[in-house]
């Protein structure tokens, strides 16, 4: 007799009941099925082969890519650190969100949940060791921090008609409930999140070019494990709703963790990273976030000291990939329980540093409620001698710039209108050595901040990729672009 089929009822019957033994099903579900077959297979269900390493080619059921945007806190004892006091900015893989008061991470996206949390690794290491200076401070994941509201935004690339997609969101306002009532989400300060701030609404989300991200999560920031799970059950929830929702309406909350416990092992044998989720509870239990001071989870426990790497001359991308050592340090944090330790990172980004004579603009652009600003200016570089301030217009149908009278840059100017015809230009004469833009909302929103990057460093303007910059380009631009005044004879011509 076959029972392939049988068998899948009865482990999806374990899910959705929250089922640990055979005594617990009803005779109907397992009537005519041996003893011995289903001892089987429900010895299979709670083990897993041993669990060595990293798979090199992990098996993975969901075939979207997951993005995270996570927020905290820093705190200087009991009192909150606004993040712009620190001079972090916005729109790079570590900096601080657009509030200006929270520090945001921008973990390198992936189809492996592992990656990600492998990659926000990477980016505290690099921030700790760049802005030594943020390590005199308490780092607290918290969802309401006593005046914000701390969020846990997961992007799906995943672009879906308005129909498809609000099926996505009802399943996602599943898996929050799940964790909310599972404590997973810390129920206290998500209440204080939602009463005192706009934010926590299960139905919170937002279009991205690449999909859309999911805004109602909590910041889930506590520890390596509690990342791994929420993002873990959040894409195996996306990949079987039907699985999920019928899950989500059991209301007794020691069999809900148990059905989360054993979604997991349903999907072991299939998804890598339930396959690491499996033995993480076996070492951890579900996780319960509580808000702390999270560096020693992560191992960001540096000493204070300077960095090596000269304030004006660092750079650093806006997403930081993984290396082997944050993603085996996550992995064996999780499967096997060992400690991070504050290891040193390695650059895996080229140039690690501004070239010779060049400043990144990130340096002293001015990011803090500038929307669009930072990712325009993430990766630009320009002449030591020479600056430019990328600001915001007031107007939105308007482009105001300043501009030095002995370099020529309307062509550079004209091709930015152009991007948005309608869009009106102000000129005005600046001063040397200077140019000052002015860009419209238009012109800074996900649609077009590749486009006004293109145009700035098409060789209009004295602006560089940081990857491209090469010595003497500035030189080579203002001969290019300089113009040059002659002066005028007054008299008469003697013959």
């Amino acid at each position: 007799m076959e029972f392939t089929e049988v068998k899948t009822t009865f482990l999806k019957t374990l899910v959705i009941n929250g089922f640990t033994s055979l005594a617990e099903i009803p005779p109907e579900i397992i009537y005519g099925i041996p003893k011995s077959l289903l001892e089987k297979w429900l010895f299979q269900f709670k083990n897993a082969p041993p669990l060595t390493a990293i798979p090199q080619s992990p098996r993975l059921s969901n075939r979207f890519t997951l993005g995270a945007d996570p927020e905290f806190t820093f705190f200087n004892g009991a009192v909150k650190y606004p993040v712009m006091r620190t001079g972090l900015q916005t729109g790079l893989a570590f900096g601080m969100d657009m509030n200006g008061r929270l520090v945001e991470l921008r973990p390198a996206p992936s189809r492996f949940a592992l990656n990600i949390v492998a990659s926000i690794l990477a980016e505290l290491r690099w921030m700790a060791i760049i802005y030594p200076e943020t390590c005199n401070f308490s780092w607290q994941a918290i969802p309401f921090d006593g005046e914000d509201g701390v969020g846990g935004h997961v992007h799906f690339a995943r672009k879906r008609d308005n129909e498809d997609r609000q099926l996505d969101i009802e399943i996602l306002k599943n898996v929050y409930s799940v964790l909310y009532r599972t404590g997973v989400f810390n129920q206290v300060f998500c209440d204080r999140r939602i009463k005192h701030t706009k934010y926590g609404n299960n139905n919170d989300f937002r279009l991205q070019k690449h999909g859309y991200e999911y805004r109602a999560f909590p910041t889930w920031l506590d520890s390596p494990w509690l990342v791994h799970f929420v993002l873990t059950v959040t894409k195996l929830a996306m990949f079987d709703m039907n699985l999920f929702r019928n899950l989500a309406n059991l209301r007794v909350v020691h069999i809900l963790e148990q059905a989360l416990i054993n979604l997991v092992s349903y999907y072991k044998n299939i998804d890598d990273d339930a396959w690491i989720a499996f033995y993480g509870i076996k070492k951890w239990g579900i996780p319960k976030q509580e808000g702390q001071d999270f560096r020693t989870n992560w191992g960001i426990l540096y000493p204070k000291t300077e960095s090596k790497i000269k304030a004006d001359k660092r750079y650093y991308p806006l997403m930081i990939e993984p290396t082997d050592n944050e993603r085996n340090s996550i992995f064996q944090y999780i499967v096997n329980q060992v400690m991070i330790k504050p290891e040193r990172p390695m650059c895996n980004w080229q140039p690690e540093s501004i070239p010779k004579n060049y400043c990144w603009i990130m340096n002293y652009v001015q990011t803090y409620h500038k929307v669009g600003i930072g990712e325009i200016a993430c990766d630009l570089v320009t002449h030591k001698s020479f600056s430019i301030d990328l600001l915001c217009d007031e107007d939105k149908n308007r482009l105001t710039s300043y501009t030095p009278q002995s370099m020529n840059c309307h062509q550079g100017i004209a091709a930015l209108l152009k991007l948005v015809p309608g869009i009106r230009w102000q000129n005005n004469q600046g001063q040397e050595n200077n140019i000052q833009l002015y860009l419209p909302a238009q012109l800074r929103n996900n649609e077009f901040i590749p486009l006004v990057k293109r145009v700035l460093t098409s060789g209009l303007f004295p602006i560089w990729n940081v990857h491209e910059v090469k010595e003497g380009c500035f030189e080579e631009w203002v001969k290019r672009n300089e113009i040059k005044t002659t002066n005028r004879l007054v008299g008469k011509e003697i013959v």
